[in-house]
């Protein structure tokens, strides 16, 4: 099995599997640019994303399903990853710089939306 369809038979199991994302699908709106060419209109805007930002979290995530197993994250409660988060904020605001603390902070922030928005955590 894929793990794309790892990720749909955990999706189904909670009932989660048909999602929609708003503005993303056949009745999203229709505009054209300024060259007359028809598309469907953006809800949303992914220039602002960061690259380098979504490098950094990408090798964050790497590591640590290396270390604790893919997907691992999403059994960990939000408040669990909302205090790992703020640990790496505090120790950034107080002057340690040895570890990569606000990509982290990023990471586990990513990981608390995530759990909270779909009930994933245990």
């Amino acid at each position: 099995m894929s793990y794309a369809d790892e990720q749909l038979e955990y999706l189904r199991t909670r009932g989660q599997a048909d999602a929609v994302v708003k503005g993303v699908g056949a009745d999203a709106p229709v505009v054209a640019n300024k060259f007359g060419g028809k598309q469907s209109k953006m809800e949303y805007d992914f220039t602002q994303l960061d690259p380098l930002a979504m490098f950094q979290l990408a090798g964050i995530l790497k590591r640590g399903a290396d270390k604790y197993g893919r997907d691992n994250w999403k059994r960990i409660t939000t408040e669990e990853h909302l205090n790992h988060a703020l640990q790496h904020i505090c120790a950034y605001l107080a002057g340690d710089r040895q570890g990569d603390h606000l990509g982290h902070a990023f990471c586990r922030l990513m990981m608390a939306i995530v759990v909270d928005r779909d009930g994933l955590a245990l």
